[in-house]
């Protein structure tokens, strides 16, 4: 069983490919970083998918799974979560942490990898890079009073609230020590599954809140969470220290964020799930549980 969980692009049409190989002969490529699976995988395809460029085995001893990858000038960085056992097989959120690593263009060599996380469970869904290297990290952290999910001094939001919140990372491209961290979360039980970085170096997170007082600026489109789940949007400054935009987007039953793209232009393009018959839209007509949504936001 061998799956892709997610892809990113390099500016000549070459597609990177990060996810699950349960199989042993899974191909690689010469020199590549690890040869020994079955193990997580990364993998650079041609433009036209037609020639395997680049593959390698990504993982040790432990359960790990990759939910994320970004590739930049400097490398490929990959980000996801590290399962530990012992949990209960039927808990929502089994003990786990984050990890995230970066490796060289050729995926030969490893630039840095580390494991982030508090003592109960924390997963990163997606990663993005900005212009100078650097790392962004979103996910979910759960509660744990006790050794508590890492927040910088400065920070937006350095409570995590409700049972479980969403939180971003901003990380050194050099050898991965965090820039900031911050939590996005209110009350109820919140978490992020994409984000993307602006050309100022803004983090823009999407997820899905239960929360009915999750954060957002006075110009949201949609300041309350009208059903059982909201979409979010949210615009990190720069150093992680406040929000330049926030708002929710749903109706009156349960809508998720899963991705975010920028354009040149500076609009936000925000794709999900909605199961809300009154989910806001433009020029479509009936829809049913389940579908798709796009929203792009200027």
């Amino acid at each position: 069983y061998d799956a892709g969980n997610a892809t990113a692009r390099r500016p000549n049409g070459a597609v990177c490919v990060a996810g699950s190989a349960g199989s042993v002969d899974c191909p690689t490529t010469p020199g590549a970083y690890d040869t020994t699976g079955p193990d997580e995988f990364i993998a650079k395809l041609s433009a036209d998918g037609s020639k395997l460029k680049r593959s390698t085995f990504f993982g040790d001893d432990y359960n790990d799974t990759l939910s994320g990858i970004a590739v930049d000038r400097t490398g490929v960085t990959v980000a996801g979560r590290r399962s530990y056992g012992g949990g209960d097989p039927d808990d929502e959120y089994p003990p786990q942490d984050v990890i995230v690593a970066k490796l060289n263009k050729r995926l030969t060599g490893l630039v840095f990898s580390r494991v982030l996380g508090g003592g109960s469970s924390d997963a990163a869904t997606a990663v993005a890079t900005d212009a100078s290297g650097a790392v962004y990290l979103t996910g979910y952290a759960v509660d744990d009073s006790v050794n508590p999910f890492p927040t910088t001094p400065g920070a937006f939001d350095t409570t995590l609230d409700g049972a479980a919140d969403a939180f971003v990372v901003k990380l050194s491209p050099l050898d991965g020590t965090m820039i900031y961290g911050t939590f996005l979360g209110g009350p109820g039980d919140d978490g992020a599954t994409g984000i993307s970085v602006d050309s100022a170096g803004r983090a823009v997170v999407v997820g899905w809140s239960l929360s009915a007082t999750f954060p957002v600026t006075p110009d949201a489109l949609d300041g309350e969470r009208d059903g059982g789940s909201d979409a979010f949007l949210t615009v990190l400054s720069p150093d992680g220290s406040a929000l330049v935009f926030g708002t929710l987007l749903g109706g009156s039953s349960s809508d998720t964020a899963y991705g975010v793209a920028l354009d040149g232009t500076g609009a936000i393009t925000v794709v999900g799930i909605t199961n809300s018959p009154d989910f806001p839209q433009v020029g479509f007509g009936e829809r049913v549980d389940g579908d798709v949504f796009v929203v792009k936001i200027r």
